[in-house]
C-alpha cells in the first residue's frame, strides 16, 4: 500500500521539487528589490517557494507514517478510482463473489497493478485475476499490467537496480498455475476451472506466464526505477522548453 500512496503523490513532488527551487531564484532578485523596504530581508521572498516546498515534504512525510486524517492526505485529493481486491472482496465468500461478478470487476478495469511477494504466485485467487486481465489485454498488456515487487527499493531511493535478478525472472519462468493453492481448499477446483474457461487450458496460461510477463515485469521495474528522474526532466522540459 505504501508503493501505492506514493505513486499517488511522486508527480506533485516531481513538479515541486523542480519548481520551488527554480522559483526561488527567480525571487532572489525581487528580494533584493525590497531589500530595506519596512524592514524586509533580502532571502524573504526566495524563501517562500521553499518553505512551501517543505511543507509539502511534510504532509507528505507525515501522511506516509500515518499521523494525518485519511481525509486530509494527498492521496484523497487523487481523481482516479481504484478497485483492491484485498479491501473489496467478502474474503470469508470468495466462490460466492465470483459467482456475482469478480470476473466483471477485473474486466472493468483499465489497468491493473500487481504487487508482487514471495507468496504471490502460489494464492490461486490473485492467480485468477492475473489470468482475467491478461486474457483481456493480451494484445496490449505492456501498456496496462503493472507489475511491482514489494522488495524493490522506494520509489525515491537513489539506490534503485533497473535490472531484473535472476529471482525475479524465475518466479514465472517457473510458474505453474497447479502450484498455486486456496485457503480453502474446497475452492482450488472451482478457479482452475474457471482459469481453463479463460485460457482453454492452464497449460496455456502458464506458457504465456512463463514467456510473457517476465518481459513485463522487466518493463515495469525500468519504468520504476526511472519514473522519478524522468518525471524531473519532464518538468524542466515544461519549464524551460525542449
Amino acid at each position: 500500500m505504501k508503493h501505492l500512496r506514493f505513486l499517488a503523490v511522486v508527480e506533485f513532488l516531481g513538479a515541486l521539487l523542480v519548481a520551488c527551487p527554480l522559483l526561488a531564484l527567480y525571487f532572489v532578485p525581487l528580494g533584493i528589490s525590497l531589500e530595506g523596504v519596512q524592514g524586509v530581508s533580502w532571502w524573504v521572498a526566495p524563501l517562500l517557494p521553499l518553505a512551501l516546498l517543505v511543507s509539502a515534504c511534510l504532509w507528505v512525510a507525515l501522511s506516509y507514517a500515518g499521523l494525518m486524517p485519511s481525509t486530509l492526505t494527498p492521496w484523497a485529493t487523487s481523481s482516479s478510482t481504484l478497485w483492491i481486491d484485498k479491501c473489496c472482496v467478502d474474503q470469508e465468500n470468495i466462490r460466492g463473489f465470483l459467482d456475482g461478478g469478480l470476473r466483471n470487476f477485473v474486466l472493468s478495469s483499465d489497468r491493473m497493478i500487481a504487487f508482487l511477494g514471495p507468496k504471490y504466485c502460489t494464492r490461486l485467487w490473485c492467480v485468477y485475476e492475473l489470468a482475467t486481465f491478461c486474457k483481456e489485454h493480451k494484445h496490449n498488456l505492456s501498456q496496462r499490467l503493472l507489475l511491482l515487487s514489494i522488495d524493490w527499493e522506494p520509489l525515491h531511493s537513489p539506490f534503485k537496480d533497473p535490472e531484473l535478478t535472476d529471482e525475479e525472472r524465475d518466479a514465472f519462468r517457473s510458474f505453474h498455475c497447479r502450484d498455486a493453492h486456496c485457503f480453502k481448499p474446497a475452492d482450488r477446483a472451482y478457479v482452475l476451472q474457471a482459469i481453463r474457461n479463460e485460457w482453454g487450458s492452464v497449460e496455456a496460461f502458464d506458457h504465456y506466464v512463463q514467456t510473457q510477463l517476465p518481459e513485463i515485469l522487466a518493463a515495469s521495474k525500468q519504468a520504476y526505477s526511472q519514473r522519478f528522474v524522468r518525471l524531473l526532466q519532464s518538468n524542466l522540459e515544461h519549464m524551460f522548453g525542449d
